[in-house]
């Protein structure tokens, strides 16, 4: 999923993380993620758990693997995890003959991320932003005159601090995105990544195709990788379908037209989506 094109993403399966990048193919993101001990001395924990969480080039989490367990504090007995995360330890495959050192790594990390993050990579850029509503708090990227929520943050405490790492695709198309919600005492790492079709937002209209094709055709987009963020009746019917496109997503444009069988076109009037596909009956 695309969890970028489908719905907000999820929170990763542990408190806190940090990112460790690309592999060369571009089609695995891996983060490292960590969760502290149940068992404290003073203030500090007595040890913690590393977990490698591998995750599509979507930023979907696919495999979650053990890496090891380190003593933070020395003379003490063996530490525990919460109970979800002991389980999550117990099922998980080892993780040890993981190659790190083949990962590509292009970007860096900010802490305390308040306004507007501009990521660039040649002709690529991403406008990156928190925006924080009155129950969560959103990621939130823009390409062009476009912007899309990736994920969100819901909790007590607060504001969070938002901590963010990014790592560019080797192809430098996408910009992996590992954000840490600092609440309080409550953290919690998210995954995203930033892409053209993920920020690709469709305005599906039916223009002669009928509810049936109009249906498959927004399951095809969807399954490859594009958000219907809207689904209506067009203003006329038409003959053959077409994929209007705003500045920046003519490639994006293109694969859309090929999933719905049209062609693609400049969009010639206003529209707050990046794709408006005018669907035909089909020939």
């Amino acid at each position: 999923m695309m969890l970028l094109a489908l719905a907000l993403a999820t929170a990763l399966p542990v408190p806190r993380a940090t990112l460790l990048g690309w592999s060369a193919d571009g089609r695995v993101v891996a983060v490292q993620g960590t969760a502290d001990s149940v068992e404290r001395h003073g203030k500090t924990p007595v040890g913690e758990a590393r977990f490698l969480i591998l995750a599509n080039g979507a930023g979907e989490v696919q495999r979650v693997l053990r890496a090891e367990r380190v003593q933070l504090v020395s003379d003490q007995p063996p530490f525990t995890l919460a109970a979800p995360l002991e389980q999550l330890w117990a099922k998980a495959p080892d993780g040890s003959r993981f190659d790190r050192g083949k990962l590509v790594r292009i970007g860096d990390g900010q802490e305390g991320v308040t306004g507007p993050v501009e990521l660039a990579r040649g002709d690529v850029r991403f406008r990156v932003r928190f925006e924080q509503g009155k129950k969560a708090t959103r990621l939130i990227a823009s390409l062009g005159g476009i912007s899309t929520a990736l994920d969100e943050d819901e909790g007590p405490g607060g504001d969070p601090q938002n901590d963010l790492e990014t790592a560019w695709s080797p192809d430098g198309q996408s910009v992996a995105l590992l954000w840490n919600a600092l609440r309080g005492p409550v953290q919690r790492a998210h995954l995203a990544v930033a892409s053209a079709r993920a920020i690709a937002s469709v305005d599906l209209l039916d223009a002669g195709a009928g509810a049936p094709r109009h249906e498959k055709v927004s399951q095809a987009l969807e399954q490859a990788g594009f958000r219907v963020a809207h689904r209506g009746k067009a203003v006329a019917q038409r003959t053959a379908t077409v994929v209007y496109f705003a500045a920046g997503f003519e490639a994006e444009a293109r694969e859309a037209a090929r999933l719905a069988g049209g062609s693609a076109q400049p969009l010639a009037f206003k529209s707050p989506y990046a794709l408006t596909v005018a669907l035909a009956r089909e020939q």
